[in-house]
């Protein structure tokens, strides 16, 4: 069976020197991950990362740098 492959933008939000984890129960038995998503095919890095930060936790954010790996 061939994998899915699609394209994923995450954050690293830092705040007062300490930076955000989610704990998602439905991901991998409850483990953490940084917020984030899918990017749909219309959008840039810039605009899936700030919308999906805003549906997961409701946060405006401002982008410092984005990586790509």
């Amino acid at each position: 069976m061939e994998l899915k492959k699609y394209k994923a933008v995450k954050a690293l939000i830092q705040y007062k020197k300490k930076f955000l984890l989610l704990k998602k129960e439905d991901f991998i038995g409850g483990e953490y991950d940084l917020p984030g998503g899918r990017k749909n095919p219309q959008e840039n890095d810039e605009s899936a990362l700030k919308r999906e930060v805003k549906e997961e936790i409701g946060l405006n954010i401002k982008i410092i740098k984005l990586l790509n790996y």
